[in-house]
């Protein structure tokens, strides 16, 4: 049984740190909408959208499974397998990118730079599940925060300088190489053996990460997409409006998201005793659905007036697609709560349904909007509110109907 204050500390530090990542993304953001234009945003947003994408579809997710195995099933066969498993997936995706890139002849000098960009992040992230199974969340919270300024002053220098959209690309590059580089120095990332997956490690990976695949698989892509509908419906301006609107919705969610998605997870997967993981999981919506509806109001009172006072009018957009998402706001957190909690209990086909459900909240209001029977952006920023608040409710639903039989 992992200790509850260990908990509570690493909770509080990475959410103490993803506060301050909060508020430095949000005063460089509000000098860089000064400099980029609506179109530009868009432009990178899309490009970053579509590469990430290959990612999020191949990827199996090797870091969940890393963290919620059990000692005794993370031996060192198990880590082998799956660091190999990570790396080469990896490399499959990064290849499959640049062919595209080739064929279509957008293998640019950025856009090479940005796929490189991610293909690092991706690893990093996948192989970084190792050092976290042991609650370092002191070592990690500096980690973060660090590259995080790093990525943000980055891209403050260089729009300062008159670099325009090429800041957007360059403070992912720097808050990328600096975090591995940072876990470098604390001894957070984990190099194993090298050596080809056989048939019977395809096999076991097959049964392990399918539920978790899909269900992550379905999370990433569902951004991207929605950033790439945007960008078809409305071009790159409309793309770079919701871009900007989705990120400020989602403060909220990415100060919790130390705890909604990492150490409740982590807590989840190691406690033995159902009740005190029901109770837990059930305090912990209540909280987190009680403190966003603070903000979701606050949202729909001073949205209007403060944010085309505060990025420009060349934003003002971004005013009322904020208002529309107000169902991200409020059920975004809550909804990875219960998530993290299936997949603790390797109930994962919960997840699903939900994220089929999210899917279809999202696309009904986004193809009326390019039918022409509503507005593009009220189609764009409403399908943002009716999918999560959708997808929280059915996994309540079934959790409740598993629980009672």
């Amino acid at each position: 049984m992992i200790r509850l204050s260990k908990l509570q500390i690493g909770g509080a530090l990475l959410s103490g740190g993803n506060l301050l990542q909060a508020v430095a993304a949000f005063a460089v953001n509000l000098v860089l909408v000064r400099y980029i234009s609506p179109s530009d945003f868009g432009w990178f947003a899309l490009v970053f959208a579509e590469a990430s994408l290959v990612y999020a579809v191949l990827s199996i997710r090797t870091n969940v499974l890393v963290i919620r195995a059990t000692e005794a099933q993370l031996d060192d066969d198990s880590r082998d397998m799956y660091f190999n498993a990570a790396l080469q997936e990896t490399v499959i995706a990064t290849a499959l990118i640049f062919v595209w890139l080739w064929l279509t002849n957008s293998a640019g000098r950025w856009e090479t730079i940005i796929v490189l960009t991610l293909a690092v992040r991706h690893w990093t992230v996948l192989n970084k599940a190792y050092f976290e199974r042991e609650l370092p969340y002191t070592q990690l919270s500096v980690v973060e925060t660090s590259a995080a300024f790093a990525g943000q002053l980055a891209a403050l220098a260089v729009v300062l300088l008159g670099g325009g959209w090429i800041a957007l690309v360059l403070r992912e590059l720097a808050q990328t190489v600096m975090t591995l580089l940072a876990l470098i120095r604390v001894r957070g990332v984990t190099l194993r053996r090298l050596r080809l997956l056989g048939p019977n490690d395809y096999q076991r990976l097959y049964y392990e990460s399918r539920g978790v695949w899909l269900d992550g698989m379905l999370e990433a892509t569902f951004g991207r997409l929605a950033i790439m509908a945007a960008g078809y419906i409305g071009g790159d301006a409309l793309a770079g409006l919701v871009f900007q609107a989705q990120r400020l919705a989602s403060v909220p969610h990415q100060v919790l998201a130390p705890f909604v998605n990492r150490i409740i997870m982590n807590w989840f997967s190691r406690v033995e005793e159902d009740d005190v993981r029901r109770r837990g999981r059930f305090r912990a919506v209540l909280v987190t659905i009680v403190l966003l509806s603070l903000a979701a109001i606050m949202t729909l009172l001073f949205a209007d007036p403060v944010v085309p006072w505060l990025l420009g009018e060349d934003w003002a957009g971004t005013a009322p697609l904020m208002m529309g998402m107000v169902g991200l706001i409020v059920f975004l957190s809550p909804f990875e709560i219960l998530r993290s909690y299936c997949v603790a209990i390797h109930r994962t086909r919960i997840v699903l349904v939900a994220r089929i459900v999210q899917h279809l909240g999202f696309i009904i209001p986004v193809a009326l909007a390019a039918l022409g029977v509503i507005a593009s952006s009220t189609g764009l920023s409403f399908g943002f509110s009716v999918a999560y608040a959708a997808a929280f409710i059915v996994v309540m639903l079934q959790l409740r109907h598993f629980e009672r039989t």
